[in-house]
């Protein structure tokens, strides 16, 4: 029989270590290679945050809503606003823009 095709390789995560038992090492960082202060739950810097898994605003604070697709942002004022389901959210129009949103028509 032929022999059997090699797995392939998967990439382990920045820091880990077989010798620590697959906790990052000390003086790693768990985000390696972002700017300090980096917060996953603010994806595209201050003044944005992830949805819920409704897709709705997770505090009263962002009245801004946005998409991946196009990196449209929304405000109550958009035609499609309601319809529109947020992929981020954001607290003003400048904090959209800033993170490189453009405004739907």
């Amino acid at each position: 029989p032929p022999p059997a095709a090699a797995r392939p390789v998967r990439p382990r995560p920045v820091g880990f270590s077989p010798s620590t038992g697959g906790r990052p090492a000390p003086g790693t960082t768990r985000y390696q290679g972002q700017q300090e202060g980096f917060n996953p739950r603010s994806p595209f810097g201050p003044g944005s945050v992830l949805p819920k898994s409704d897709g709705k605003a997770p505090a009263p604070e962002f009245q801004v809503k946005a998409t991946l697709t196009g990196r449209r942002y929304f405000t109550n004022e958009s035609a499609n606003f309601r319809e529109t389901r947020a992929d981020v959210w954001f607290r003003t129009t400048a904090d959209a823009e800033k993170a490189g949103f453009r405004q739907a028509p």
